[in-house]
């Protein structure tokens, strides 16, 4: 941005660039350094009078080389202050709109107006000829939709009656059968559940007669055990008390030998000093 207030009061953006110069003289360094240049080169005075004419035949003037269109493609040209293909394709429109519009009215004939006046009115006899035809078109859909309608709903009608008829026998079918098989449920169930308590009660008095006699045979089996090996801890432990008292017995004796000896050596040995 320019230092100043009055640079920035006078600053413009011209194609997204602040420093237009700058921007310009970059682009023209790039085209100076790769080589690249795309020359446009203006027309001479007859070319461009040439395009003005192309131009002029294509929007359909006839008169394209006289005096009067080519002094007019030249004023037209100098006030643009350019010869160039696009000032001659406005010229060639601006110019065919003015001939067109101030063109002389016998280009309209009489008898143009009057086919168009016939064919206008032709257009509006088809118009109410179209309405009638239309009209009656719908009073004959109006009354086809009526009869349809009818047939229809005589046909749904009929249907309906069929399908509740149908429903009702399905349905009477439907409860005898489901009667019929909740009395024969009811049977089974009642046979099922009287077998079921037999047999558990038989199972049950078997199993209560099994337990009693096993529950005998192990309070037996239990005694003759206990009593085995009561006596059999008796003898064990009357075995040890006798052993153990023998045992206790001799290193008695021993250990009053010894010590009696151990006195008498060590008596003899405190005498000797």
């Amino acid at each position: 941005m320019p230092s100043n207030s009055c640079g920035t009061l006078k600053t413009r953006v011209v194609d997204g660039e602040i420093h237009h110069g700058e921007g310009v003289e970059e682009k023209i360094s790039l085209s100076e350094r790769f080589g690249l240049w795309l020359s446009f080169h203006p027309f001479n005075q007859e070319q461009y009078l040439q395009i003005v004419e192309h131009w002029l035949k294509r929007l359909g003037v006839s008169a394209t080389d006289d005096a009067e269109t080519r002094k007019a493609a030249l004023q037209w040209a100098l006030k643009r202050g350019s010869r160039s293909g696009r000032v001659a394709w406005q010229f060639a429109r601006d110019w065919a709109g003015k001939k067109q519009v101030q063109g002389p009215r016998s280009l309209v004939s009489a008898t143009l107006i009057k086919r168009w006046n016939s064919m206008k009115q032709q257009m509006i006899r088809m118009a109410v000829a179209g309405s009638l035809l239309l009209g009656t078109a719908a009073v004959q859909a109006d009354e086809h939709e009526s009869s349809a309608w009818e047939s229809a709903r005589k046909e749904s009608a009929e249907l309906w009656e069929e399908t509740k008829e149908v429903s009702g026998e399905v349905w009477e079918t439907t409860q005898e059968k489901s009667d019929e098989g909740w009395s024969a449920t009811k049977e089974f169930g009642s046979e099922a559940w009287e077998a079921t308590r037999e047999v558990s009660g038989n199972a049950w008095e078997a199993t209560r007669e099994v337990s009693g006699n096993a529950w005998e045979a192990t309070k037996e089996v239990s005694g003759d055990a206990w009593e085995a090996t009561k006596e059999v801890s008796g003898d064990a432990w009357e075995a040890p008390k006798e052993v153990s008292g023998d045992a206790w017995e001799a290193p008695k004796e021993v250990s009053g030998d010894a010590w009696e000896a151990t006195k008498e050596v060590s008596g003899d040995a405190w005498e000797a000093p």
